[in-house]
Formats: structure tokens, C-alpha cells, sequence
């Protein structure tokens, strides 16, 4: 029996072994970009694939064990598992490419019945054919097995048990060798997330949720609309960073990668001289899907890139059936999962896989920017997420009526977790209480954001740095209670989700002025590189921003492509236009510019202005595509996808019909 099983497992592991390094291998031969922690993904892979091969390996020595003792067979030698291993491992990938080709999907329920019989029929007929040559190679290595069985055992552990091979995720991009511009001031980059700009005392609102942000507002320039590209935190974030609209820049799915081809702000800057750090909240704005590039160091939520290997998928395929599907037991597959991301990450994990709390933020931020030496300027960007449903501020920040600490409500949106898509779906309803105490939460939560805010700032003027630093303040969208029948974002292009705040203050930035024309997120970028000296790259859409009160307005052109619906939205001085899609109905909504709230729609009585409107969005969507980059896809695990599913998020599958 003991033959046996070693047997099993010294051929199920070597093939483990080697398929690991193979396919981790081909990711690096096909990636456009070298994958993120490099070598990682070796041993990643290996381990990966390793602990796949004991789980079939040793049942499979048990059982043929058994088999032959209660038969009476003569041991069959080291050719039989050697034949056996291979022939599975040939069936498996024929399988896998039998799901893809023929069955139209992977590894579902019905395409399991394929699987099997394939297995049943194949795995046996393909060993026989094997085992005559396996046998012959086996007995002129046989006398040197029990030598070499140490040293392999130890080559396995060795390659599964070093997660250290590689860089280190967390750290990019080398010191910059470029040299800054004279007198070139550092970046501090702080967006808000899911900030609507009339919840801030300086854009008017009467509650007192923003007392340090109003005074950064006070001493430098307000733009008072502000209209963000997109509705939710992939896509509008990405316009922000490389000033593109989302029909170029195509982040429009769960899993989409930026580009290579298009440039971020952080990797300008430290082309440009600066050095370079990226923190944030949100999962979203991670190396994994692109947002590494030029970034010295990160921290926040990493996603294995061995994620995108054929045992992965497996993997959470397996996992998704068992425990979400038929509720079995999760434990061991989280625990499968969490070798795997220690093996990327190493023995410290990754502590911001759910979100980074302001005041970690702030001293992740503070002790890089401390131990910063040379005297180069640094760009910093920022991203809390305190805003964002589920709405729990901190006891010390529920000044505004709020339920107390612990209590549910408040928390999250009434009825489910479920988005909509307005105007063809309405959220839940909610009573006017149920309303208010989100509100109240949520202002809270500004507060809490607001505090960190002020003492980021208070830090950096003490250590003589904040003079010469320009702080950048905005959102990547709002947020929306009910004003048009939904809750949260991204079901929708409305005021209240695409209104955002923008503070510039800092060096050669105007103090105390209001800019009341309405300017565009893709317009932050180009802005920001020319406060510092330094040129945007080619292909930007946006435009440097008039810093004069006087400023002329500009057209706003926004969309949200997610779970299979769309819509567009124009604003220029002839009114806003909200064109929607879903399930193949269509609606188009006219309002008036004066409409601020977007409160009467006047497009049933007025085609004319709907054909205009149209024609000019229409336009300039057709020139924004065509421009359009080709997104990486980046396979994301089952635990990114319940986070994102936690947050309001869906999978975002194009061919999916509903959110």
C-alpha cells in the first residue's frame, strides 16, 4: 500500500510540478506586461498546482493500493503511474479545450456530465496505451528511485515553499533617474471616493461635514461643476489618471486592464523626475488591472496574477459550484485561496484585501513621505473610501443625528444589495426615516475622510513640505439616495452621481477663486502636469483648466457600460441629455440647464432638442471610439469578486442581461 501511495504522489506532484512552471512560464511569453511581483507567479503557480496534484494524487494511490491487494496482483512497478499521470494530464487539457469549443461554457453543471464521461473513458484507454513504454522507462531508473526520492521531495519543497523569489508586489517602479523642473513642487493627489460635491460646506451644503476640506477650498481654486466620465470608481478613475474617455480607454468590465498604451498621471511624474506612490481604498486602483505603472510604492488590495492560470479557474469554479451553488463546506477551498496569495504576497498577506481605513491611509502615506531622501519632489495619490456604501462612520464622527455606533441602520440601501438600472428599474423604497439616517451616515463619513484630510495637511505643514506642495481634491463619482429612484451608483447618469468636487490649492494656483463654468474630469490631468512643469502626453482628451472665475463652460460627455447595460449622457449650454439602453429598450431624457437637479424631463415635448443634442453626443462618442485602446483582461478570483459584490459591484460580463 505505502508503494503505492509514494508512487502516487511522486508522479502526481512531478506532473503538479511541471504543469505549474509551464503555464506560469507561457504567462510571462504572452503578457504585454511583465507580470506583477515577477517571479512570484512562478511559485505561485507551482504551489498552486502542487496542492491540485495531492489532492488527486493521494486518493488515487489509496484506491489502486487497495485494488491490488484485494485483487493479488503483482506490483506493477513505477510505469503505471508514470503512464496514468500523463494520460491525465493529456485528457484534462483535451477537456478543457472540449468546454471551450463545443459546450459554451466552462465547467458548469451540464458541461460536468461531458467531463466525467470523457474522464471514464479517456483516462483508462490513454494509460493502457502508455503504460508498455512507462514500464520500460521505469525499470532502467528503478534501482536509483529510492536515492533520488530525498532529493526530489526537497526540489518540490523548495520550489513551493520560497514565495520570496521575485519582487516584492507592493514595490514598483525604481527611484526616478530623471530630473525634476526647478522650483518643481510636490503632488498630493486626494480623491474622495463616492463624494458628491453638494454634500461639502464650500459647494453650499449647510451641514458642517467638510471643515478642513472648506478651508483647502478657501485658500486655493473650487471649480463649482465638476462632471466625472463615468458613474463608479473603474472607469471614472481611469479618466482621471490618463484624462481618456471611457470609449477609449475601454475599462468597462470587472476584470479589464488598462492599456499599455495609455499613459497615468503617477508614471508622467516619475518619468518626469518625481517619486511616486499610489494608496488606496479601492480594489479598483490596483497594479493588477494597470494602475502600477510608474509607481514606486503601493499599498492596497493585490490580486494574485497566477489567478489567470487554467487551475484557478478551476479552482474557483469547483469552489463556486460546492459552496454557492450547493452549500457545502467553504473552509478548505479559503484555505486553498489563502496559500495561494501567500505565496504572492509572503508571510504578512495582504492586510487591505477589504478596504484601507482613512487613518491607515494617512500613516502608510506619512511614514513613505518621511523616509523619502535625495530631495527629488514626490507625487502622491490618495483614494479613501469612508463615502462609499456601507455607510459606518466612526463613533467620534456621528455628529449629525445619527443611529448609534453598531446599528444597522443607516448602513446599507433598503430592500437588497441588488443595483438597479434607472429609469427602467427603481430601487426599494424607503421611508423618509430609513432615507435620512443613510444621509446622516453618510455625512458622517465625510466628516471622517474630512479629518484625515486635516491631518494629512497639518503634518505636511509642520515638516515644512505643504508650502510647496499643490493638493489636488476630487471624487471619482456621487452618490444617489432615491432622487431618481435608485440608491448608490452606477445604475444611472444623473446630477447627483456625476457631480463631483475639485479643489486645486497649492504653488501658482489662485487663492479664493470659484470657477462656476462646468469643466470635465479628463481635464484634471493635462491641469495638474502643467501646474508642475511638466507636458501631458500625446492623446489627451482633456483640456488644461482655465484657473480665471470667468472661465468659459465646457460640453461634458459621460457613459457607464456594466452588467450588460449602457447608457450616455451630454451636458452643454443647451440643456443634458441622459440616453439609456437595457435589455434592448431604449429612453432618452432631456432637461433644462437651469435644471441643476434634473427634475422635469422634457423630452416628450420637445423631439427637436432631443435629435440636436443627440447628434452632438453621438458625435463625439464616435470620436472618442474612434481612438479606442484594447483593455488587457485580468482573470479575478472569487474573494476580489465577492469584495466587489459586497461594495454594490457586479461581474460586469457583456454577455450577461442583467446586473
Amino acid at each position: 500500500m505505502f508503494h503505492h501511495l509514494r508512487r502516487s504522489l511522486a508522479w502526481g506532484c512531478s506532473l503538479g510540478v511541471g504543469v505549474g512552471i509551464a503555464e506560469a512560464l507561457y504567462l510571462y511569453s504572452t503578457a504585454v506586461e511583465t507580470p506583477l511581483g515577477g517571479f512570484r507567479v512562478v511559485t505561485s503557480a507551482v504551489l498552486l498546482y502542487l496542492i491540485i496534484a495531492l489532492v488527486w494524487s493521494l486518493p488515487t494511490g489509496l484506491v489502486l493500493g487497495l485494488v491490488h491487494r484485494l485483487r493479488g496482483k503483482p506490483d506493477p512497478g513505477e510505469g503505471l503511474y508514470g503512464a496514468l499521470y500523463l494520460a491525465l494530464g493529456v485528457v484534462l487539457v483535451a477537456t478543457y479545450r472540449v468546454n471551450v469549443e463545443f459546450l459554451g461554457g466552462f465547467l458548469d453543471l451540464s458541461s460536468l456530465l461531458v467531463d466525467a464521461a470523457l474522464l471514464a473513458v479517456s483516462w483508462p484507454l490513454l494509460t493502457l496505451l502508455l503504460r508498455r513504454p512507462f514500464r520500460a522507462l521505469s525499470r532502467s531508473f528503478g534501482p536509483a528511485w529510492p536515492k533520488l526520492g530525498p532529493v526530489y521531495w526537497m526540489a518540490v519543497l523548495l520550489a513551493a515553499g520560497l514565495p520570496q523569489f521575485g519582487d516584492d508586489p507592493r514595490v514598483g517602479a525604481a527611484p526616478p533617474t530623471a530630473e525634476a523642473p526647478a522650483s518643481a513642487p510636490n503632488v498630493l493627489f486626494l480623491l474622495v471616493d463616492t463624494l458628491r460635491a453638494d454634500h461639502l460646506g464650500c459647494y453650499g451644503y449647510p451641514r458642517g461635514t467638510s471643515p478642513r476640506i472648506d478651508a483647502l477650498a478657501s485658500r486655493g481654486i473650487l471649480f463649482e461643476d465638476c462632471v466625472s466620465q463615468a458613474p463608479h470608481t473603474k472607469q471614472s478613475t481611469a479618466s482621471i489618471l490618463t484624462s481618456l474617455y471611457p470609449p477609449t480607454h475601454k475599462m468597462d468590465t470587472l476584470w479589464a486592464s488598462l492599456s499599455p498604451k495609455a499613459q497615468i498621471l503617477p508614471e508622467v511624474f516619475h518619468d518626469g523626475g518625481w517619486r511616486t506612490c499610489l494608496m488606496s481604498a479601492n480594489s479598483f486602483l490596483s497594479p493588477t488591472f494597470g494602475f502600477g505603472r510608474g509607481v514606486e510604492r503601493f499599498e492596497g488590495t493585490l490580486v494574485n496574477p497566477a489567478m489567470q492560470l487554467l487551475g484557478s479557474a478551476v479552482v474557483n469554479r469547483f469552489r463556486r459550484l460546492a459552496v454557492q451553488e450547493f452549500h457545502t463546506w467553504a473552509a478548505p477551498w479559503n484555505l486553498l485561496r489563502d496559500l495561494n496569495s501567500w505565496s504572492f504576497l509572503g508571510p504578512e498577506g495582504n492586510p487591505y484585501q477589504h478596504g484601507m481605513p482613512a487613518a491607515d491611509l494617512r500613516d502608510q502615506f506619512l511614514g513613505w513621505q518621511a523616509g523619502l531622501e535625495g530631495g527629488a519632489p514626490w507625487f502622491a495619490y490618495l483614494q479613501f473610501m469612508e463615502p462609499h456604501a456601507p455607510y459606518d462612520p466612526a463613533p467620534e464622527h456621528r455628529l449629525f443625528d445619527n443611529p448609534e455606533y453598531g446599528s444597522t441602520e443607516g448602513v446599507w440601501f433598503p430592500g437588497s444589495t441588488e443595483l438597479t438600472f434607472l429609469p427602467f428599474q427603481r430601487g426599494a423604497e424607503a421611508t423618509a426615516e430609513e432615507r435620512q439616517a443613510m444621509i446622516n451616515n453618510y455625512d458622517a463619513c465625510i466628516h471622517e475622510v474630512d479629518a484625515a484630510v486635516g491631518q494629512i495637511l497639518d503634518e505636511l505643514e509642520r515638516r515644512g513640505e505643504l508650502e510647496n506642495t499643490l493638493v489636488v481634491l476630487t471624487s471619482d463619482h456621487g452618490e444617489e439616495f432615491y432622487e431618481h429612484g435608485g440608491w448608490g451608483h452606477g445604475q444611472s447618469l444623473h446630477a447627483e452621481l456625476l457631480g463631483v468636487p475639485l479643489i486645486l490649492a497649492g504653488p501658482r494656483v489662485p487663492r479664493g477663486v470659484r470657477v462656476p463654468g462646468q469643466v470635465r474630469s479628463v481635464d484634471i490631468m493635462p491641469t495638474v502636469l502643467q501646474a508642475s512643469g511638466l507636458e501631458p502626453p500625446a492623446g489627451c482628451s482633456g483640456e488644461v483648466l482655465d484657473l480665471r472665475a470667468e472661465a468659459a463652460a465646457r460640453e461634458a460627455y459621460s457613459e457607464v457600460q456594466w452588467g450588460g447595460h449602457w447608457a450616455v449622457a451630454w451636458r452643454d449650454a443647451d440643456g443634458t441629455l441622459i440616453h439609456a439602453n437595457f435589455r434592448g429598450e431604449d429612453s432618452r431624457q432631456l432637461y433644462a440647464e437651469a435644471d441643476r437637479r434634473e427634475t422635469t424631463d422634457l423630452a416628450p415635448g420637445d423631439p427637436a432638442a432631443v435629435r440636436t443634442l443627440s447628434g452632438r453626443m453621438g458625435g463625439r462618442r464616435a470620436e472618442y471610439s474612434a481612438r479606442a485602446l484594447q483593455a488587457i483582461e485580468t482573470f479575478v478570483d472569487d474573494s476580489f469578486k465577492d469584495n466587489a459584490a459586497g461594495l454594490g459591484y457586479v461581474d460586469g460580463d457583456p454577455d450577461q442581461d442583467d446586473e
